[in-house]
């Protein structure tokens, strides 16, 4: 089983070249709308933002099977 994509972004208030991607601090699934994923960002520099992904483009995995 492969790890889930790290869903990196970049800040949209720093300059694109002073700092690579950020890792989001958490993600989470919206029961609201099945396949989104809602991730909440902080860049270095203490600018924080939320960016929304669609699981299946993304190559998240929507659930979880038993083996």
């Amino acid at each position: 089983m492969s790890a889930p994509p790290t869903l990196g972004d970049c800040c949209p208030k720093c300059d694109p070249f002073d700092f690579t991607a950020s890792l989001p601090l958490t993600v989470t699934g919206e029961p609201d709308h099945p396949g989104s994923l809602c991730a909440f960002y902080r860049c270095h520099r203490g600018h924080e933002w939320t960016c929304w992904w669609d699981a299946r483009s993304a190559d998240w995995p929507l659930e979880r099977r038993a083996a």
